[in-house]
């Protein structure tokens, strides 16, 4: 029997690539990539009838609102129902495993060293400009743990660093860095500009991971 393995978010950056990439690896997978008419994150009872209907073996989590600091609140509510509600289906109808992308945004802000360490996980409060996110994040984070303790799902967390790659947002609140700054110099050339602003305080380090 193939594997059915769900993917949440498919349409997006990180869905995109893994989507591709598990029909190019796998041998004969069955990726089940809904979009959001096909199955709304936001709807408990339709997520848990989704899952009822193709009984996912395999799920990877990646949808999620990116919200920082223009809607706290909507980023919190969004992230933490969508999260709830796929929680709720696992438990309902347990995957053999569930893997779920997460955000360095649930680790405390000041980081407790620098590069972080996987120890300091949920240790202290988040970064402000990331608050409503992060707290979603850790909504899921707990709740992975509680799958795989009381309802025996194999659940893993991938704590993801600045993705950036084809299929990423260029412009507006919602670009991360690279795709912001690569808008920025080509607004500038087309407008013949000799200079960008680049936002951060100059000791800043990032981690970047290209999407592939």
């Amino acid at each position: 029997m193939s594997t059915r393995i769900l993917v949440t978010g498919a349409s997006g950056l990180l869905g995109l690539a893994v989507t591709g990439a598990l029909r190019h690896h796998l041998s004969r997978p069955v990726v089940l990539a809904p979009t959001h008419g096909e199955l709304d994150l936001l709807n408990a009872d339709a997520t848990i009838r989704w899952f009822a209907t193709h009984r996912p073996s395999a799920v990877l989590h990646l949808a999620g609102l990116a919200a920082n600091m223009g809607d706290q609140l909507q980023g919190l509510m969004v992230n933490a129902r969508i999260a709830l509600n796929v929680l709720e289906a696992s438990a309902t109808y347990p995957p053999e495993r569930l893997v779920v992308a997460g955000s360095t945004a649930a680790y405390g802000h000041p980081y407790r060293s620098i590069p972080i360490q996987e120890d300091d996980l949920l240790a202290g409060d988040v970064h402000p400009g990331e608050y409503g996110y992060a707290w979603g994040q850790r909504t899921l984070i707990a709740g992975t743990q509680i799958l795989r303790r009381e309802h025996g799902v194999t659940t893993s967390v991938a704590l993801l660093g600045n993705l950036f790659g084809p299929g990423d947002r260029f412009h507006g609140t919602a670009a991360h860095a690279v795709p912001a700054l690569i808008a920025r110099c080509t607004a500038a050339v087309d407008s013949g500009d000799d200079e960008i602003a680049v936002w951060g305080h100059p000791t800043t380090t990032r981690d970047f991971l290209y999407i592939d």
